[in-house]
């Protein structure tokens, strides 16, 4: 039930995030770095990974938002 809720959200932010993200390479390396994190076991480092990620995105929209 909570993946029927979130599925559509979560699909939406992706599709505008594709379309403001400004550097491809850090969302990337954003990524690799939040699953090797999981990969290794480590919930603390890869929370922390994520959170900058989320940061990161967030000022991005930000920054195209005022454009």
């Amino acid at each position: 039930s909570l993946h029927k809720h979130l599925a559509p959200l979560l699909l939406r932010s992706r599709e505008i995030t594709a379309r403001t993200a400004q550097d491809w390479r850090r969302m990337r390396d954003d990524h690799t770095g939040i699953v090797r994190a999981i990969l290794r076991g480590e919930g603390d480092a890869a929370e922390q990974a994520m959170l900058e990620h989320m940061h990161d995105i967030g000022l991005d929209l930000i920054s195209n938002r005022k454009r």
